[in-house]
């Protein structure tokens, strides 16, 4: 019954002018067994502030049942990430992100794919639709064994097999991806609920690796110069607009990669003498980005220690065969890299 109603809230449309803008429901299926579901529109959340509301229900139940206060820390308002996003801006830093990013961008535009068909508004169905492709815990624990032999994580053997994947598909070996962050850029930000979710570029220029592990330690090298250097992704695309260029071209889809990490039911968010997660056999499309820019490439890794590739696509614009042969390809990547770190890439 829990998945049922997961499965159905997912289904639901939600207006962000509805009041109250964070809805609680509590469901009793006997005296043992409840399901507690919050529900907002992701323009007031995004998946740390889940991470934050579930960890603070938990402190204020606990405080309640002990009769005592609770001691969550006061956090600072979401109107004050403008304030600080100005202040950033001003800084030294913002400057030197700047010139890094002056380096890496310049002429550049990001990956796009092709679509099977022209799409557009016009053409855009009532729904997005996913697929889902996973990788076993076992196998998964031999791909993270494996990364970190490389001293890399398994977000590199992603990185890594979707280059591979992006040379096969369009022959290019010089892709810029656009990649979900979690945008709190201070650390004043870590306890506020709201939505900081960002995008963050990282250029990957594969031409001179000759092996799955070169690709893997450019992903790792990439991927931490990207991150030293973000800066709010729309400050960029005002020195560089023709970034996502690729985004409205009809025939194009523009992938972007967002890598989350599964909720446990720790300690922190435990407020009863057992608490799970209701996880569905395959990762529902939620709908709340559309066009081109919802062909999104979702990493999941269940606490279960499953891993799941979710890619939400627009069926107008591309066909359910041609998602699942690229995700059954992407999985068979990873695997491939794993098992064969020091074979040559092009001899896949």
């Amino acid at each position: 019954m829990a998945l049922d109603v997961h499965v159905a809230l997912h289904e639901a449309e939600l207006s962000f002018l509805a009041i109250p803008s964070l809805r609680a429901d509590l469901y009793r299926f006997d005296d043992r067994d409840a399901l507690l579901t919050l529900v907002t529109h992701h323009l007031f959340s995004d998946g740390w502030s889940s991470d934050l509301l579930r960890r603070e229900i938990a402190a204020c139940y606990r405080a309640r049942l002990a009769g005592v206060p609770h001691t969550l820390p006061s956090p600072v308002p979401y109107r004050m990430y403008d304030t600080w996003k100005r202040e950033f801006l001003a800084s030294e830093k913002a400057a030197e992100c700047s010139r890094y990013w002056g380096r890496e961008l310049a002429g550049v535009e990001m990956y796009t794919m092709p679509a099977d068909r022209p799409h557009g508004p016009e053409t855009r169905a009532p729904r997005t639709e996913m697929e889902t492709f996973t990788i076993d815990p076992g196998r998964f624990a031999e791909v993270a064994a494996s990364a970190a032999r490389h001293r890399c994580s398994v977000w590199h053997v992603f990185l890594a097999a979707f280059m591979v994947l992006a040379e096969k598909v369009s022959g290019r070996t010089d892709i810029t991806l656009p990649i979900v962050n979690n945008g709190r850029y201070d650390e004043r930000f870590y306890q506020t609920v709201g939505l900081f979710v960002d995008l963050v570029p990282v250029r990957l220029d594969f031409g001179g690796c000759a092996s799955f592990r070169d690709l893997m330690l450019l992903a790792r090298r990439a991927s931490a110069d990207s991150q030293q250097h973000r800066m709010p992704f729309d400050s960029l695309l005002e020195v560089f607009p023709d970034l996502v260029k690729g985004a409205f071209d009809p025939l194009a889809l523009l992938p972007s990669f967002n890598y989350v990490r599964s909720p446990k039911a720790e300690v922190q968010t435990r407020f009863a003498a057992s608490v799970e997660p209701v996880v569905p056999e395959k990762e529902v499309s939620a709908s709340y980005v559309r066009g081109a820019f919802a062909f999104i490439w979702t990493f999941v890794v269940l606490s279960s220690g499953e891993f799941r590739c979710a890619i939400g696509y627009e069926p107008d614009a591309i066909d359910a065969a041609t998602v699942q042969r690229l995700g059954i390809e992407f999985v068979d990547l990873i695997q491939m890299i794993a098992d064969r770190p020091d074979q040559k890439w092009k001899d896949r």
